[in-house]
């Protein structure tokens, strides 16, 4: 095999990619270096060029490292929104699910700002040629000031407290992810050098914490998920409802890291995807003689603990799940049993788990139960709000 310093080496590497769905009209290749790996753009559509051009980037790569192939950056006032995704795309120095949600509400957000595609909120979701007016938007065109407005415009004629809360979580969820991809280890990876870094001026707020809001007992929940539902839903509301697991958990949970003699689920990182957080990876407990273990032992054995038959979807997003159709079809019936108010009926049954834990075991237990932090639990659950008389 000829050496990869060499243009017959390349000449059968160099490839065209797929970018926001369409064909490069460039060649790329793909470098590994010093724990590293990049796509960096040829430059050209020409084979025999783009194999010259990549032996002698690999050259001075392996010599003088990552910063002497980086190509001509451009002013950073005619950077654009395309520009800046591309670019870190390339440099591949983000998780791909994060890169993708980043990537997602940073077109949001410039979407939103132009009033590209109307006021639809389905707009981020849109064809092609919707990401393709997006991208066009240059940077320094999301200033504070339209931020500003971008924001009070989300807000306005919204009087109940709950609703404007969640129109204020929402809204602050969108700048800090847009706000993610202007982050000083981003910025230090890609092949754009900013005059001023994006956002930087503008606040994003934290997520307010609503104190959890029962909407039906769960107990009633329990008794009539064990008659109704058959036997693969109701692990799946068991899991969320008795172990707290998020619905990225549940799907990519292994039947290798239930252990029944100990009564535990592990949650860790798998080939399927990581774990949400650091704290999120944890072990969480379950009665060896409880609804939980009497529902593993009744489910059909595989590599994962529901639905084992049930691949990965072929062409999987970030938030695509195995499980999708089941999930939606658990919330259906959650909904038909009185959730109405939660955006998302299958983690109500996850923050109803936190608020039993809470007020029978405390914050603590709480927080290491469902991989929060403190603070999160304290925000949320009922064990604070619960006081003794002492005198």
């Amino acid at each position: 095999m000829p050496a990869k310093d060499t243009a017959s080496y390349w000449k059968t590497k160099v490839t065209r990619r797929k970018i926001r769905g369409e064909e490069s009209k460039h060649l790329y290749a793909r470098f590994s270096h010093d724990g590293r790996q990049a796509w960096i753009n040829l430059e050209t559509g020409n084979v025999n060029t783009a194999a010259n051009t990549a032996a002698e980037k690999y050259r001075l790569l392996k010599s003088e490292g990552w910063e002497a192939i980086k190509p001509t950056r451009q002013p950073g006032e005619l950077i654009t929104v395309g520009d800046w995704i591309k670019a870190v795309e390339d440099s591949n120095c983000l998780r791909q699910a994060t890169f993708k949600t980043y990537a997602r509400k940073l077109r949001q957000l410039a979407g939103e700002i132009k009033s590209i595609g109307g006021k639809s909120r389905f707009a981020a979701s849109k064809s092609g040629e919707w990401i393709k007016a997006v991208d066009e938007v240059k940077l320094s065109e999301l200033t504070a000031d339209r931020v500003k407005a971008w924001k009070t415009s989300r807000l306005r004629g919204i009087a109940d407290h709950t609703k404007r809360s969640r129109a204020e979580n929402t809204a602050n969820s969108v700048l800090r992810n847009a706000k993610g991809i202007f982050g000083r280890k981003v910025r230090e990876a890609v092949a754009l050098e900013l005059d001023k870094i994006p956002l930087a001026d503008v606040r994003a707020g934290g997520m307010a914490k609503n104190p959890f809001v029962t909407e039906i007992d769960l107990d009633e929940l329990l008794a009539s998920a064990a008659d109704e539902l058959d036997t693969d839903l109701h692990l799946i509301f068991l899991l969320a409802a008795g172990c707290g697991l998020r619905r990225s958990e549940i799907d990519r949970l292994r039947r290798q890291d239930v252990d029944l003699k100990a009564g535990t689920v592990t949650v860790t990182d798998t080939e399927d995807g990581q774990t949400k957080t650091a704290k999120s990876k944890r072990t969480v407990r379950f009665s060896t003689s409880g609804p939980i273990a009497q529902a593993f032992d009744a489910a059909p054995l595989g590599i994962y603990a529901v639905f084992p038959g049930q691949a990965l979807p072929g062409k999987r997003k970030a938030e695509a799940y195995r499980c999708e159709a089941q999930f939606q079809q658990l919330s259906d019936w959650l909904r038909s049993k009185g959730v109405k108010r939660a955006i998302q009926p299958l983690h109500y049954l996850r923050k109803a788990c936190g608020d039993r834990i809470a007020r029978q075991h405390g914050i603590a237990a709480t927080a290491n139960t469902l991989g929060n932090s403190i603070a999160m639990a304290y925000a949320v659950y009922s064990d604070h709000n619960h006081t003794e008389a002492i005198m």
